[in-house]
C-alpha cells in the first residue's frame, strides 16, 4: 500500500535525540558525545522527525501486524505459526484494527486500537500497533503494550520489535537487546530487527557488534534509507575508522542536508577535518 495511506508516530514527532553516555544526559537538539578525540552524534534512536522514516514505518507496520487481519502468521525458523490467542481474537476487534490501518488522522487509529483492545485486552496485534503509537508521546505506555503483547502471543515478532524499539527511543539499550534478539529469530529475513539491535548495540558502545548487524540490516533492505548513512557513521567513528566515517557523514548530507541527523552529521565533519588539518 502506497506510504501516504497510514502515517505512524513510530519515534518522528519529537525533534529529541536522547542519550545516556558516561552519566551525561543532555537535553534537547541534536547532541554528541566524545569517544577518544572526536565527536559522535547520537545514534539516530529515530526520535526525530524525518520524511523518509514515515516511509519505513509504514512499511514495517504493515509488514509485521496487517498481516494478521488477513489471517497471516508470525514464523519460527521459517515455519508458519498460529497461537491459540490469535484464533480466539473476535471479528469485531479484527475488524477495528483494519480500519486503524487505513485511518489518516492518528487519534483517528488509536481511538481504533483502544477499541479494540477493550473488545479484546488479549489482541497482540492491536497491542503492538498502540505501543509503536505510543512510543514517543508515552514510552511507559508503549513499554507496558509491547510486554502485555508478548505475553499473549510469544510468537509475535513485531511485539518483540515494539519492546526493543522502545527501549531503544528511550535510549535503554541494554534492556533493548533480550526483545530485539528474540524479534530476529522470529523475523530473520526483516532488516529492521537487525537495524534496531544495531542502534542499540552502538548506543551501548558495542561498535563491532553493530557494524556485523547494521551489515545484515543493509543486506535484507530492498531500498535505500538516509540514516542509514549516519548510523554506519557513528558506528565507524566509534571504531576509530575516521575516512570512512566521513564519507558517509557527506553520503547522509547529501541525501537529506536539512535532516533530522544533518547538524549532528555537520559536526562531526567539522571534528573530523579539524582533525585532520592538525595531523
Amino acid at each position: 500500500m502506497k506510504s501516504h495511506s497510514i502515517k505512524m508516530r513510530l519515534y518522528s514527532r519529537v525533534f529529541v535525540v536522547i542519550v545516556f553516555i558516561s552519566f551525561v544526559r543532555p537535553s534537547v537538539g541534536q547532541v554528541g558525545m566524545s569517544v577518544g578525540s572526536q565527536m559522535v552524534g547520537a545514534p539516530p534512536t529515530m526520535a526525530a522527525r524525518s520524511d523518509s522514516l514515515d516511509r519505513w514505518q509504514e512499511e514495517m507496520i504493515f509488514r509485521y501486524l496487517r498481516q494478521s487481519t488477513k489471517g497471516g502468521t508470525s514464523t519460527i525458523d521459517g515455519r508458519p505459526t498460529v497461537s491459540v490467542t490469535d484464533l480466539q481474537i473476535p471479528q469485531k476487534a479484527r475488524k477495528l484494527l483494519e480500519k486503524a490501518f487505513q485511518a489518516k488522522d492518528a487519534a483517528e487509529k488509536g481511538r481504533l486500537v483502544d477499541k479494540a483492545v477493550e473488545i479484546c485486552p488479549q489482541y497482540a496485534e492491536a497491542l503492538s500497533l498502540r505501543a509503536f503509537l505510543e512510543m514517543q508521546a508515552s514510552p511507559e505506555k508503549a513499554l507496558a503494550d509491547a510486554t502485555q503483547a508478548i505475553q499473549y502471543d510469544r510468537n509475535l515478532g513485531a511485539g518483540y520489535l515494539a519492546l526493543g524499539t522502545t527501549y531503544n527511543t528511550i535510549a535503554r539499550f541494554e534492556e533493548a537487546i533480550r526483545p530485539l534478539d528474540r524479534a530476529i529469530t522470529l523475523l530473520p529475513t526483516e532488516w529492521e530487527a537487525y537495524f534496531e539491535m544495531s542502534i542499540a548495540q552502538a548506543g551501548k558502545q558495542d561498535y563491532s557488534a553493530a557494524l556485523v548487524h547494521f551489515a545484515k540490516a543493509q543486506s535484507f533492505c530492498p531500498k535505500s534509507y538516509s540514516f542509514f548513512h549516519y548510523l554506519k557513521a557513528y558506528i565507524l567513528l566509534g571504531l576509530k575508522s575516521d575516512d570512512a566515517a566521513r564519507t558517509e557523514f557527506e553520503a547522509y548530507l547529501r541525501n537529506e542536508p536539512n535532516g533530522a541527523f544533518s547538524i549532528a552529521a555537520r559536526e562531526n565533519l567539522n571534528t573530523l577535518q579539524g582533525a585532520q588539518r592538525r595531523k
